[in-house]
């Protein structure tokens, strides 16, 4: 499981938060390929007429869970971007990779991994 929190000022309206775990060996431009992909899902989620997504209020958090196989003695990667609707209606990314070092075994910890840290 992880959390996504608002550290704004205003509300992030129709969030979404696509992800995926990937394994190494990774390189930095596939990488930012999958966080890419990640952000067009979430585009599709965010601008959903039905209005699938969350609303991420200032100090708030979300949290969402993942699978990963942890049997892996290679290390983890958890790709994604949050996608969501800023107060004067403009679509925003924030991009992130994070990574978890082998062998990986449940409550390892993650930390920042190459590329992918933007924020928006």
């Amino acid at each position: 499981m992880f959390t996504v929190k608002n550290y704004g000022l205003s509300p992030a309206l129709h969030s979404a938060f696509p992800s995926e775990p990937a394994y190494a060996p990774m390189e930095s431009g596939e990488t930012k390929t999958k966080i890419e992909q990640a952000c067009t899902r979430g585009d599709v989620l965010t601008t959903d007429p039905e209005g699938h997504g969350y609303t991420l209020f200032p100090g708030s958090s979300q949290s969402q869970d993942i699978t990963i196989d942890g049997t892996r003695q290679t290390a983890v990667y958890l790709l994604g971007c949050l996608t969501y609707i800023d107060q004067f209606g403009k679509l925003r990314h924030t991009r992130f990779c994070e990574t978890a070092k082998a062998p990986v075994q449940e409550g390892a910890g993650l930390t920042p991994c190459f590329g992918g840290q933007e924020a928006d």
